[in-house]
């Protein structure tokens, strides 16, 4: 052994500190606890304390086995006690060194692994997240897919500085825009709204465009016999009163010439005869029945029910016309159109039920349809312009779980699902900025209160003082607390700019959005397929930097390496 270690001195110390290794490693299975290996966080006090005590009864007790004397046994304690106590620092030094090896290595950052652990936590991949974020739309974060994602982006604005900076400004940015995105969406996935005045008109205008050829060929056909309305009308006179009299003398007076001529000196009424006098008649019993902007009711009931039933028997007189047949068909089809697009404009009001506006949409013309669709939309479009909250919460209220609008959407707009999906990523979004507001408020009134709170002074590490007397004296207590305060000095201050790169990282991640999010999650998938490899390489790393440092080459003779571990 003496000439061994004077020939290869070399190799002599590497096989000593191989042996120390392989020695410790049974041990270390054993009670992992006792050499700082256990659940807590590896560069403690306690556990330096743990690591070192236990280094240095291993150096002891291996001297001993091997014949030291005191002298020796004390030494190799001291030894032992040293690399032992430094082994979790070590250990940490060489993980973290490793982790960073492999960001390099795979164009990662701690806050893409950092998402990355959350995604497999929550059972979703970077690919299901972006696919996720796909079909929310262009405006989704990260932060909208999972609550665990908005967990962790309320908890970093709730930590103030940087972080609740990246995240409240992002959320309220968001935010400002809702009211244009969602009228936006309802333009692109149901159409533009139209105006309700302009297209009842053009309704109108066209149907009488289209009608009047008709009516003006009507005008020339034969004579028409009104003698029956007339007859109608003298029968109910004696026995009328009030607003129906003035009724049947009104229609009377459409109906009759009783100017004096010279065929009829006498000024006796005789029936009007000429078919455009005849649809002139008919025309104002119409204005006094109905409002002609509105089509309401002018009349009241029992008025109305007579005047019904006049306008009844000249409308078959009108209409052994064909040409004026042909005209009123035109004007009945244009009316029709114009109540099924009133009829639309109802239809998110009260509420319908899903089976009757299916009925409703069975019975109409292909043309009613398109225009009780376009009244639903003009209707929307009403609903969101008026509301005092906004667009947003507007839609997201007219169309919400508990009512039959949803249904009804579907039902009218082929891509109506689209939008209440949009609706609903939008409602994922609003819960995500309530809950960053919420944290950021707490995260700022906290940062107030620290910046007028009075600072404490840092409390003395008796531990450390304790141990460094123990080892030392007075002088050993002194230096032992003097380097303990340079060793927390130097940690937090690596630590603080380490955290700092974590949480900036992870906030602005978590709110990217377009390049800046696709490049993210770029990264988050390599961390993904990288994290495994990298908790390997740090846990081996710390594993080893214990090993390595659990006692120094023996002073009683070199360590015999063996195959079989003691």
């Amino acid at each position: 052994d003496t000439a061994f270690e004077k020939a290869h001195p070399t190799a002599n110390t590497a096989l000593n500190i191989t042996g120390a290794v392989a020695g410790t490693v049974p041990a270390m299975a054993a009670a992992p606890g006792l050499f700082g290996l256990g659940g807590t966080e590896l560069v403690s006090v306690p556990n330096i304390l743990t690591s070192g005590v236990t280094g240095g009864a291993i150096n002891a007790a291996d001297t001993a086995a091997r014949g030291g004397d005191l002298q020796d046994i004390k030494q190799n304690a001291l030894i032992g006690g040293a690399f032992g106590a430094a082994a979790p620092a070590i250990g940490k030094a060489i993980g973290s060194g490793l982790g960073k090896i492999t960001n390099a290595l795979t164009s990662t950052t701690p806050a893409a692994r950092n998402v990355a652990s959350i995604l497999q936590d929550i059972g979703m991949t970077p690919e299901e997240a972006e696919i996720a974020l796909k079909r929310m739309g262009p405006n989704a974060t990260l932060a909208d897919l999972d609550p665990a994602l908005t967990t962790e982006a309320g908890g970093l604005a709730s930590m103030g500085g940087k972080p609740t900076s990246v995240l409240k400004n992002a959320m309220k940015n968001r935010a400002a825009n809702v009211d244009n995105r969602v009228s936006e969406l309802m333009d692109k996935q149901l159409g533009p709204a139209p105006d309700a005045e302009a297209m009842l008109k053009t309704i109108h205008d066209e149907a009488s465009q289209a009608a009047s050829p008709f009516y003006n060929a009507g005008k020339q056909g034969a004579e028409m016999d009104v003698t029956p309305v007339l007859a109608s009308i003298e029968k109910q006179l004696p026995n009328a009163s009030g607003g129906i009299k003035s009724l049947l003398t009104s229609v009377k007076g459409f109906l009759t010439n009783d100017a004096a001529s010279k065929a009829n000196p006498l000024g006796l009424a005789v029936p009007k005869s000429d078919p455009g006098a005849i649809l002139g008649a008919r025309q104002a019993l119409d204005d006094i029945m109905f409002n002609k902007e509105t089509g309401e009711a002018k009349l009241g009931p029992n008025a109305m029910r007579v005047a019904s039933e006049l306008r009844s028997q000249l409308d078959a007189i009108v209409k052994s016309n064909d040409n004026f047949a042909q005209g009123d068909a035109i004007y009945a089809k244009a009316k029709d159109i114009q109540r099924a697009f009133k009829q639309g404009q109802d239809i998110f009001s009260s509420n319908i039920r899903p089976a009757d506006l299916s009925r409703m949409i069975q019975s109409m013309s292909p043309e009613e349809v398109a225009a009780l669709t376009k009244g639903a939309r003009s209707s929307i479009a009403d609903v969101l312009q008026s509301s005092r909250r906004g667009e947003g919460p507007a839609a997201q209220g007219l169309f919400a779980r508990s009512t039959n609008n949803r249904a009804n959407l579907n039902l009218l707009f082929p891509k109506a699902q689209e939008a209440l999906d949009a609706l609903h990523s939008e409602a994922m979004m609003r819960g995500t900025e309530q809950r960053v507001a919420l944290n950021s408020a707490t995260a700022e009134r906290r940062a107030v209160q620290e910046k007028y709170a009075t600072k404490g002074s840092n409390p003395i590490d008796t531990g450390t003082a304790l141990l460094g007397e123990a080892v030392g004296g007075g002088p050993g207590a002194a230096a032992a607390t003097g380097l303990r305060m340079l060793y927390n000095n130097a940690t937090n201050a690596l630590s603080s700019r380490a955290l700092q790169r974590l949480t900036e990282g992870t906030a602005k991640g978590l709110v990217a959005t377009g390049p800046e999010q696709r490049e993210f999650l770029k990264q988050v998938a390599r961390a993904a397929r990288t994290n495994a490899v990298n908790n390997a390489l740090v846990r081996r790393g710390e594993f080893v930097g214990n090993l390595l440092t659990r006692s120094a080459p023996s002073a009683v003779g070199p360590r015999r390496v063996y195959l079989e571990l003691p």
